[in-house]
């Protein structure tokens, strides 16, 4: 089996606030092959924004410090590395998609201003090879009439049209991984079906390996081939597409599934998740889900569960888990 393309090894990020130091990522680790498609999923304010940030090395500092772990692209640390090399990286070999096109692109410059700046800084071109570029950057992602597109600013174009414009800035150097951050929450349901499409197609069309972070876990089980769970801050279990929803592990994972609409039940009541999401200033001891577990023990009250092979290759931080 080929060599992990990215590895991510107990990560630790921690903000350092008025209130006090908040560990919005702890002991997270993970892997990408080439060509594969990893969904990262859980609750707002889990961590996943940050994990995929601090890939790219996007964390402000201060207020935010990678206090801990690895990052590992072709085997080499991209935490170690410096703001010139890293820049080498992003955008060229390592590109992402932020969840709100308007807060991402600059209002000041047309869409295509901003896609040929990719091309002159990372390949190289000119004025005018970067603007062919741009305006075949633009077609791949089926908008209408490029030239036209490429002349425009931000606001004159509509929330799917802006979040193609993205797709197509980030994919402009055809990098190994792209990280799509939540592209489809703004988005109604038949353009987020859109996008999804493209998305694959491109990445299929390009070979690149593809980290999708949502909270939406019909999306994911759509476009993913494995699938990581993240609860307040850590990793609570990974697993492929088919185990996840046929055989959950984490009670975590299972509470999300059953909280899903079913229209074959349309009497039952939806099965919300009891408590709230524990204070990451002040997390309980042991599990971090133990307060909202029906199944915790004391030893889920005093030790933090590792995240580890629970069945065949599926990992899970729990020690009860399973139906």
């Amino acid at each position: 089996m080929d060599a992990p393309l990215l590895e991510v090894k107990n990560l630790t990020i921690r903000f350092h606030l008025q209130r006090g130091v908040l560990s919005a990522v702890q002991n997270v680790s993970f892997s990408l092959r080439a060509g594969e498609t990893l969904g990262i999923v859980g609750e707002t304010g889990c961590g996943k924004t940050v994990t995929s940030l601090s890939i790219l090395r996007l964390i402000p500092c201060p207020p935010g410090n990678i206090a801990g772990g690895e990052i590992l692209f072709h085997g080499e640390d991209l935490l170690k590395k410096s703001e010139r090399e890293i820049e080498k990286i992003r955008g060229r070999k390592i590109s992402m998609i932020f969840q709100e096109p308007m807060t991402s692109l600059n209002p000041s410059l047309t869409v295509g201003e901003q896609i040929s700046e990719c091309y002159r800084v990372h390949m190289g071109h000119s004025g005018k090879v970067a603007r062919e570029f741009t305006e075949h950057a633009l077609s791949l992602v089926q908008l209408p009439s490029p030239q036209t597109v490429a002349g425009r600013y931000p606001h004159e174009l509509a929330g799917g049209m802006r979040q193609r414009v993205m797709i197509a800035m980030a994919l402009a150097c055809q990098p190994e991984i792209l990280i799509a951050d939540e592209p489809t929450t703004a988005l109604d349901v038949t353009i987020q079906a859109q996008i999804l499409e493209l998305l694959k197609e491109l990445q299929t069309k390009m070979k690149m390996a593809l980290i999708f972070i949502s909270h939406n876990l019909g999306v994911v089980a759509r476009l993913c081939d494995r699938i990581g769970v993240m609860y307040a801050g850590s990793l609570v279990e990974l697993s492929d597409k088919k185990s996840l929803f046929t055989h959950p592990l984490h009670p975590y994972t299972q509470a999300l599934l059953n909280a899903i609409p079913r229209p074959d039940l349309r009497d039952e009541t939806l099965k919300a998740i009891p408590g709230s999401v524990c204070n990451l200033f002040d997390p309980p001891p042991g599990c971090k889900f133990h307060p909202r577990c029906a199944k915790a023990k004391e030893l889920c009250k005093t030790e933090m569960p590792r995240l580890e092979a629970k069945s065949g290759e599926n990992l899970a931080a729990c020690y009860f888990p399973g139906a």
